[in-house]
């Protein structure tokens, strides 16, 4: 399997959170044999959708991408994601929130098979502006009701659905999530007062455990 992590961002303040976790990206990509890209999300399109045209390049060449938002701290980096993937077509963790359930694309696997339907969302303006942008958009594919609220019910679980492989909430620290663990590996720095702040944290400190 050829294997790629992939970030990016647009924006002085994500540029700077980025300066922070991209360096232990990149250690945990190369622990686990994979390539790193970064990409730059500045383009016609919100920045959060502009990394689903990313992924599909990605996976012109390699079979897996695990796309990890560049305000996500990876404060553990013993166990390699794709290895808790089992069959699935994707992979991500859902958090319950005040939102509902809600599956998170900023900590995402996905496989060649996911191409077509990768395809699909990047070629719609569907939820363009939607606060959640192409996870609305992915949401819809697996078969949730979404609203502007926002928020999302799962009313008719898809064939996607039943292939998406949902991790550990280990994965993907959500502050808001009632199920958020006190281990997590990935820690993502989204809905906190002061992002960067957070960031530099939880960087300082898996620093200072090399």
């Amino acid at each position: 399997m050829k294997d790629l992590m992939m970030t990016g961002w647009c924006g002085v303040g994500f540029a700077m959170m980025a300066s922070r976790t991209v360096p232990i990206m990149y250690r945990y990509a190369q622990k686990h044999g994979m390539d790193l890209a970064v990409e730059n999300l500045a383009g016609p399109k919100p920045p959060s959708w502009e990394k689903v045209g990313a992924l599909i390049a990605g996976l012109e060449e390699f079979d897996r991408v695990l796309w990890v938002d560049c305000d996500v701290v990876i404060a553990d980096d013993e166990v390699n994601l794709f290895d808790e993937m089992g069959d699935g077509v994707q992979a991500m963790v859902e958090h319950s929130t005040d939102c509902g359930v809600v599956p998170n694309c900023g900590v995402w696997a996905v496989t060649r098979d996911m191409v077509g339907v990768l395809q699909k969302i990047d070629s719609s303006d569907h939820h363009l502006n939607h606060p959640w942008w192409e996870q609305a958009a992915m949401l819809e594919q697996m078969g949730y009701e979404i609203t502007g609220s926002p928020t999302a019910r799962l009313v008719a679980p898809t064939p996607l659905h039943d292939r998406t492989t949902f991790l550990s909430p280990r994965w993907n620290h959500h502050p808001m999530d009632a199920n958020r663990p006190a281990d997590a590996r990935f820690y993502h720095a989204t809905t906190y007062d002061d992002r960067l702040a957070f960031v530099h944290a939880m960087a300082n400190a898996v620093e200072a455990k090399k």
